[in-house]
């Protein structure tokens, strides 16, 4: 089954890939804030989370 998705969720999804992800790896690298231990693929998470703190969804400071 596909799962359709809102303009919303991938207009959310591409500035995730295109302009989150590459910032928080040229800020943090390979480490990962949380563990302090390196990790390949790199895996994008919100330090607060968007349901908590939906302000915070666009935020990059709030990505790890």
């Amino acid at each position: 089954m596909i799962r359709k998705i809102s303009k919303k969720q991938a207009e959310y999804l591409k500035w995730r890939r295109e302009v989150a992800k590459p910032a928080v790896i040229e800020r943090d690298g390979d480490i990962c804030r949380c563990c302090g231990k390196v990790h390949r693929p790199h895996d994008l998470d919100e330090i607060k989370g968007r349901g908590a703190y939906p302000l915070l969804k666009w935020d990059i400071n709030n990505m790890q």
